[in-house]
């Protein structure tokens, strides 16, 4: 064998070799690239299960306040419609009135 044909050889060999590892660096950056694009849409539903998640509460939430806000006003409404009717709707504000006429001077 010539020294010719030892250079092509070790020139062929290296660039098989430089081949390869470009081969394997794409493989590698390929695997990142697909990896980080499944963590990505897997943050992303989660990020929407979070969302969906919070706008039921609230939901909730609102449900709840409403019909504590009803309740609430259903029955300040009883109270001034038998303050009107000269009835007192508390009981102990009766009884604590009829006790002392100071204490009910404050209430009222």
């Amino acid at each position: 064998m010539s020294r010719l044909e030892q250079k092509q050889g070790w020139r062929h060999r290296l660039g098989w070799l430089v081949g390869e590892l470009l081969v394997v660096f794409a493989g590698v950056s390929a695997a990142f690239v697909v990896e980080n694009y499944r963590d990505n849409r897997k943050q992303v539903a989660e990020m929407h299960q979070a969302i969906a998640g919070i706008i039921t509460e609230l939901t909730e939430t609102e449900t709840k306040a409403r019909r504590y806000s009803d309740a609430i006003l259903t029955e300040v409404t009883r109270w001034e419609d038998a303050d009107h009717a000269g009835k007192r709707a508390i009981p102990w504000l009766l009884a604590n009135s009829r006790r002392s006429p100071s204490a009910r001077g404050r209430m009222e």
